[in-house]
């Protein structure tokens, strides 16, 4: 057989581990209440797992005496995690002991991530390293196996998140995919063993590997998995609570269970309405007080969390139409699966316009398509939660607020309801309120707040929404006289009292400094997850609010410091420059990982939240991660007959140019994403986004197969090379997970994060241009 042949099971491994991936923050995101914090989490465990895992292989390789069997035997045993881990994730919440609908803190997300998916990615992480080995058997002379491997794996990882996010997830259920998963990782080890070894010689492998295969893809396809599936989720969800709808959608889980009579629909493990009996006394709150401050409300637009009360209290009024903007059609779909009296009468009033379109993208369509609306709208209600994710947070954004501007009549009014109290409001609370009103402020002409359990912010903008008295209001109510059950006119007395409104206002004075909101710095972020925090974690409360503090200048310093102190440590050791190359990588690592989820986060900002292109996004990345790769193992191809010092230099060279063309994307980027964010050609930004990430992946990809020739001109050892350099990346992978979402993004803005990994790699530069020894 071809020589090259078991190569491309490194593309068949690099589909696996992406569509795997996928699948596991799919389910695990459904226990952890759809937390995006957790898809940081949730990545930085899988790589720190996956490091340790390719660093102890890489070490062990040189004392295998079979390294295609050890290969083999490894994929064997990932098919065989792989359905436990897939079956384990269901049952997440029961492992931490959390009641349905509690959230888990930070720390048990940790704790329970790290614990179920360690095996299975440290497997993985080994099974690059022996694979190099095994490879490269034979081939004492070729030291462009390892980068041409690393490009192969990343053209099969381009893939697998297409694969998951446009066919798997529509047709299969979780366990059903794992199974098909395992079935292709059965598959792949087949195919390494039959391309390096003939058959006679292993059909008893062979043999076995094949019934695996089979066996795994029969039963992915028996009713056996349907009814194994639909009881882990009664065991996710416990005893008490039957379920009687779990479904899946390219948007995330949708879910319905039923305790006494009562149905409880969930979107990823969040409730987001219950019927027949919904919490009524904070839907008619939500609807009716606000709209006490317009004469008519003709024009309304709901987004998000209409269904279930809010749409029949809209529907009580004249309206001529309500548009509501409900991103998942699975959940319209659920509703009319279990239908009550008070959701039937809701989805068939001819006035309710339903669009199955994220909100912000449906406001950038009519403000695209019309310029100056016809008609606008005279009531925008975004009844979604506080800005907990970066998802969120678009909707509490600077830029959204002049989205809804543009779309409001002139006496039209914006409703956003925060968390409040009506007894005591802390700092967390404090700072989200007022977060969101000085946003309002610097767009709206008129802003007000009707304080509450739930604080309502009213914006306008016309300014005679502030005119408006308690004894107005009161008047305007009785003359409507509209069937409620808990708004009365005294009610309205005790809400909109004058002593309320000044104890409110009091309580948000602070002399702390409140950071604007914007697409590209989402500060928004970090003030709903330390009001989170405060409740559910009270030890990441403290580190929240540390991280606040935190500005460029910190960052450059502690650069400056760590990298004097490698170099420091490099002159006092010369043994240690052999640390530059692992180190380089990682920063690289680093980068890579900032630049694919910042554009996804720009992305989700610029043009509107679509589930589905988070895959493209990534295979974009992957995809110029991939060329870049391929590109560098082809010019290392023909630099075979170079002399070995010649090499060494030849490569620090080539690493130090790819490390000024990373430098001078970092140093574009940000006026590119200015650029994107300003323009009125929106139909522009994603394939523009695309790109960028495609270009980002490619320099990143240029890297790798240059820093593992050069390790392996040193070291000889293609295993030991690929787990060192391999760990780094996941290393350096892992940090850039952890930090962008925490500290970077939402802290320094988009601007700022692109000039800290500006000067990281500026400093990883100088550490190869000031290094003279080789690679140890």
């Amino acid at each position: 057989m071809a020589r090259r042949k078991p190569h491309w099971a490194f593309v068949l491994m690099g589909v696996n581990i992406a569509a795997t991936q996928g699948l596991l923050i799919r389910l695990l995101l459904v226990s952890f209440s759809g937390n995006e914090l957790s898809i940081g989490l949730i990545l930085a465990n899988w790589m720190l797992a996956e490091a340790l895992g390719s660093h102890l292989a890489g070490r062990l390789t040189h004392t295998l005496k079979n390294t295609l069997k050890s290969f083999v035997l490894l994929q064997g045993l990932f098919a065989l995690l792989l359905p436990l881990v897939v079956c384990a994730g269901y049952l997440v919440r029961r492992f931490a002991g959390v009641a349905p609908g509690e959230a888990l803190g930070f720390a048990a997300i940790s704790w329970t991530s790290l614990l179920l998916l360690a095996p299975l990615s440290t497997v993985h992480g080994a099974m690059f390293s022996v694979g190099c080995a095994a490879c490269s058997e034979g081939k004492t002379r070729d030291q462009t196996i390892v980068g041409r491997l690393y490009a192969l794996e990343a053209i099969g990882a381009m893939g697998g998140g297409v694969i998951l996010a446009f066919v798997l997830v529509s047709r299969f259920n979780p366990l059903q995919t794992g199974f098909l998963l395992s079935s292709l990782a059965w598959a792949t080890a087949l195919w390494f063993l039959l391309a390096v070894d003939p058959l006679p010689q292993h059909r008893h492998w062979a043999a076995a590997l094949s019934l695996a295969a089979m066996l795994c893809l029969f039963f992915s396809l028996s009713p056996q998995a349907l009814i194994w599936h639909h009881s882990l989720v009664q065991w996710r969800w416990g005893k008490t609570y039957h379920v009687v709808y779990d479904r899946d959608s390219p948007y995330g889980n949708v879910a319905v269970t039923q305790l006494l009579g009562q149905y409880t629909f969930l979107s990823n493990g969040t409730p987001l309405l219950t019927t027949p009996f919904p919490d009524i006394f904070t839907v008619e709150e939500t609807v009716h007080l606000p709209l006490l401050f317009h004469p008519t409300p003709r024009r309304i637009l709901v987004i998000g969390g209409g269904l279930g009360g809010v749409l029949s209290e809209l529907l009580k009024y004249d309206v001529e139409y309500v548009d509501y903007a409900e991103l998942d059609p699975l959940v319209i779909e659920a509703v009319r699966a279990f239908p009550t009296d008070l959701t039937r009468q809701e989805l068939e009033d001819v006035r309710l316009r339903v669009h199955n379109v994220d909100g912000r993208l449906f406001l950038n369509q009519l403000t695209r398509q019309h310029k100056v609306l016809a008609n606008r709208y005279d009531i925008v209600l975004v009844n979604l939660p506080y800005p907990s994710t970066l998802e969120l947070n678009r909707f509490y954004t600077e830029e959204f607020f002049q989205l809804v501007q543009r779309v409001l009549d002139e006496r039209g009014l914006a409703v956003f309801p925060l968390p409040g109290s009506l007894t005591y409001i802390g700092a967390a609370m404090r700072d989200l309120n007022l977060m969101v009103r000085d946003g309002l402020q610097r767009v709206f002409p008129g802003v007000r707040a009707i304080p509450g359990d739930t604080v309502l912010w009213l914006a306008s903008p016309s300014s005679s929404l502030l005119s408006a008295t308690p004894q107005a209001l009161v008047a305007t109510w009785q003359a409507r006289s509209l069937p409620t059950r808990f708004i009365t006119a005294e009610h309205l007395r005790v809400r909109f009292d004058p002593q309320r409104l000044a104890w409110f206002d009091k309580a948000l004075q602070t002399d702390q400094p409140i950071h604007p909101n914007h697409d590209l710095r989402p500060t928004g972020v970090l003030y709903g997850l330390s009001y989170w925090s405060e409740i559910f974690a009270p030890t990441t409360h403290r580190l929240l609010t540390n991280v606040r503090q935190i500005a460029l200048g910190h960052w450059s310093l502690f650069l400056a410091l760590l990298f004097s102190l490698i170099m420091l440590a490099q002159r006092i050791r010369p043994q240690w420059t052999g640390f530059t190359v692992p180190l380089v990588v990682a920063t690289t690592g680093f980068s890579g990982m900032v630049c694919d989820l910042t554009i996804v986060f720009i992305f989700q900002a610029l043009y509107g939240y679509v589930y589905q292109y988070v895959g493209l996004i990534t295979a974009a990345f992957m995809a110029g991660l991939a060329a870049g790769g391929w590109i560098t193992s082809r010019y290392l191809a023909n630099s075979t007959t170079v002399s070995e010092p010649l090499v060494t230099g030849k490569m620090r060279r080539a690493i130090m140019r790819s490390e000024l063309a990373l430098i001078g994307y970092w140093c574009i980027l940000p006026l590119l994403l200015k650029g994107l964010s300003a323009t009125s050609v929106t139909w522009a930004v994603p394939p523009a986004l695309l790109l960028l990430n495609a270009m980002g992946g490619c320099l990143v990809g240029l890297q790798f197969p240059l820093s593992s020739r050069l390790h392996l001109s040193a070291r000889g050892e293609p295993g030991y090379t690929a787990g060192v350099l391999y760990a780094a990346d996941l290393v350096g992978a892992f940090l850039g997970a952890v930090a962008v979402g925490i500290a970077l993004l939402p802290v320094l803005g988009a601007s700022a994060t692109c000039l800290f990994v500006l000067m990281l790699k500026g400093c990883s530069l100088a550490l190869v241009a000031i290094s003279t020894s080789e690679p140890s």
